[in-house]
């Protein structure tokens, strides 16, 4: 038996399974909601007037459960679950078309960069495979008499690594600050992108503009240190209102890529001093054109990042009400003291503009976690529109109206709260998440398989 379970909530879970009539509406609401963890209660009113005589044609009512839509894994995975697909329709209908795009879009140039944050101080890091350890090197210590190297092999889930080998060494402020500035650093670099291509090309900036068309999809993703990288497929095009291939090869954009990431910058604010670069490590993969197979898995790598937490247990998926709050939740140190930096730091003058206190939770980052160009492919919007169509056909038509008889839908709503009623009703509708998820993963195998016979 569960220790976490206690007696009221064994209980609760025992009332559900012997009252049929909840139980079949508990299962219809998490069906409703997608088994939402945190779902928002709502009861309508719906009524079907007669707009010509005032006749009322119908009337109903009922509760509602509307999913919190959090696209965090760690606050709500089935609501991460759905963000993670709209994700991957997105970037992927942008590589191999559909959804409004043509399907010749998979032989336009295409590269998947992955752009990082340069060092802040030195921190312990995941080993690998082999026989590389965490920081070799002779030993040597910092100005505040701290190790600086590290003979052990740590794996991914040592809750060491991303943490700063010397605290007092490490640039906590230029860290926050760096992920504060890290999209104005994406926006310069688009730029830098085009203006090295035009170069290449030798064509003015408005020609340039009028000849060809750079659309990306970008995703962040949080290092175990705290500082974001950004994962990014940027795709060449003509432009016009029909997705065309635009006139730059997979060299030339590559090349303009390069230069275009050593060159860009954006100052720091107020005493801090200096530029904010990318870090060194830069990764271009090339998405060579027909190449649909290698697409679609890029398309669900970047997906992926896009329902990952600031950290592994959550602690800082809501926003920050004090600093005491941030003293209740339960973070590793380092980035509890990022977070305190951040918080530190909207007291200065120099970071008003930044908001960093309103931003603290995400360690200063106060931009989008998916973004794209409006030529890219589809958009969030199109296809919660699609997903609600269906589900309205799902469940038929409306009433029947007469010949020539015009109504008119009255819909109120009334807000009761978030949550399950109970912490058995809770524990139930995570433990049909699970099983649902565990039987799309049997899917999904068995379609990558289609060659294996079942048993």
């Amino acid at each position: 038996m569960n220790r976490a379970l206690g007696s009221s909530t064994l209980r609760e879970l025992a009332e559900l399974g012997s009252d049929r009539d909840r139980l079949h509406a508990v299962n219809a609401w998490g069906r409703q909601c997608g088994w939402c963890r945190e779902p928002i209660r709502l009861r309508s009113r719906t009524t079907t007037l007669n707009k010509s005589t005032g006749e009322i044609l119908e009337s109903d009512g009922g509760e509602y459960l509307k999913a919190c839509g959090s696209r965090r894994a760690t606050r709500c995975p089935g609501c991460a679950e759905r963000y993670r697909g709209d994700a991957r329709e997105i970037v992927g209908s942008g590589l191999r078309g559909g959804k409004g795009i043509p399907e010749s879009v998979s032989s336009h140039p295409a590269v998947f960069v992955t752009l990082t944050a340069p060092s802040f101080g030195a921190v312990h890091r995941v080993s690998g495979r082999g026989e590389r350890r965490c920081r070799e090197g002779r030993e040597r210590r910092c100005v505040h008499g701290a190790l600086m190297t590290c003979h052990e092999r740590h794996d991914s889930r040592d809750g060491r690594v991303g943490s700063p080998l010397c605290p007092r060494c490490y640039e906590y402020e230029r860290a926050v600050v760096w992920n504060a500035l890290a999209s104005e650093l994406w926006r310069r670099t688009t730029i830098y992108i085009r203006r090295e291509l035009a170069r290449e090309l030798g064509l003015g900036e408005a020609e340039f503009r009028r000849r060809v068309q750079l659309s990306f999809a970008k995703v962040v993703e949080y290092q175990r240190r705290g500082a974001i990288h950004i994962h990014a497929v940027i795709r060449i095009d003509a432009p016009g209102k029909e997705v065309r291939a635009g006139e730059v090869g997979m060299d030339t954009l590559v090349e303009a890529i390069r230069t275009a990431v050593a060159s860009v910058f954006v100052r720091y604010p107020g005493q801090l001093g200096g530029v904010a670069r990318f870090g060194r490590e830069l990764q271009i993969d090339r998405l060579e054109p027909g190449d649909s197979q290698n697409r679609r898995r890029m398309s669900g790598y970047v997906a992926k990042y896009a329902t990952k937490s600031n950290d592994a247990n959550g602690g800082l998926d809501r926003r920050l009400q004090s600093l005491s709050d941030l003293n209740r939740r339960e973070l590793p140190p380092h980035l509890k003291r990022l977070a305190e930096t951040a918080w530190g730091l909207a007291g200065s003058s120099e970071f008003k503009a930044l908001g960093m206190q309103r931003f603290a939770h995400t360690l200063g980052f106060r931009g989008h976690w998916l973004t794209k160009s409006r030529r890219w492919s589809t958009t969030f919007m199109a296809l919660r529109a699609e997903r609600a169509r269906w589900r309205e056909q799902q469940k038929g038509g409306a009433a029947p109206v007469a010949e020539g008889e015009t109504v008119e839908v009255c819909r109120r709503w009334r807000y009761c709260g978030v949550g399950w009623e109970t912490a058995g009703e809770a524990i139930y509708v995570e433990s049909r998440r699970k099983r649902e998820e565990l039987g799309r993963l049997i899917e999904r195998e068995a379609f990558a398989s289609p060659g294996k016979e079942g048993p």
